[in-house]
């Protein structure tokens, strides 16, 4: 007695030959010595992506490893934003206990900083140099800028530019801030007090509480690091 045949759906069809293709592309597995199944036998694989993953930790990076956005020059001061430029004011803030880094000589902190490129710049010229640093292309920021940064990351829409401020000197030690018992305790000296914070103190004279129309960024001795600039700004980084 013959039974009656079914019509095959399409469904079916397809999803028996993704079953099949599947089952090819991994292969058959075999046993380690310890008879856990592994990976059979390298070959290239039937489906491949369209846009293979390859990327690089930043920390591994040099500069040799940039690689600019095709038909752009956005670190190019005469290139503007199609749509808006931030103003910034860049705020540089030491300590009584510390100087910044790059006013310091060559070579003499514990990690081998400033780097001779930046170093033994007097505390009244800080301020220009951290300017230049961050707005105008040049060898010691390998031609970038955070200008150029923020048209990356905004398609040519947004720029930025930063005057700078400073530098003004702190009314305690370095250590004193950003230092609370409930992060750090016992991190700060016995008998000192650690619960200072950079708000009012850090307000240069006859400034409002806030600037609506500025964005600030605060620049302190310990922070700022010139000397970093052997690695290409995050692209994901100021940066």
């Amino acid at each position: 007695m013959l039974l009656p045949r079914r019509p095959v759906g399409r469904l079916t069809v397809v999803a028996t030959v993704l079953a099949t293709a599947a089952a090819i592309a991994a292969g058959p597995a075999r046993a380690t010595p310890d008879d856990t199944p592994s990976a059979g036998s390298a070959r290239p694989s039937l489906v491949r992506p369209i846009d293979p993953q390859q990327w690089r930790n930043p920390d591994d990076m040099t500069w040799a490893d940039y690689r600019a956005v095709p038909g752009t020059r956005w670190a190019d001061p005469d290139v503007k934003p199609t749509q808006r430029t931030f103003k910034g004011a860049l705020v540089l803030l030491d300590y009584r206990d510390e100087e910044f880094t790059v006013s310091r000589p060559a070579g003499s902190t514990l990690f081998g900083n400033p780097q001779a490129s930046a170093s033994d710049i007097p505390r009244a010229r800080l301020p220009r140099f951290y300017q230049d640093f961050l707005n105008i292309p040049g060898p010691l920021n390998n031609g970038h800028t955070i200008n150029e940064y923020w048209m990356e990351d905004s398609g040519g829409r947004i720029g930025v530019d930063l005057t700078a401020f400073g530098v003004y000197r702190m009314p305690g030690k370095s250590y004193q801030y950003g230092v609370e018992d409930s992060m750090n305790p016992g991190a700060c000296p016995a008998g000192t007090p650690a619960t200072r914070t950079s708000g009012p103190t850090a307000r240069p004279p006859g400034w409002p509480m806030s600037a609506p129309t500025r964005r600030t960024r605060s620049t302190s001795s310990s922070t700022s690091r010139p000397d970093r600039t052997s690695r290409p700004p995050g692209r994901s980084s100021a940066r």
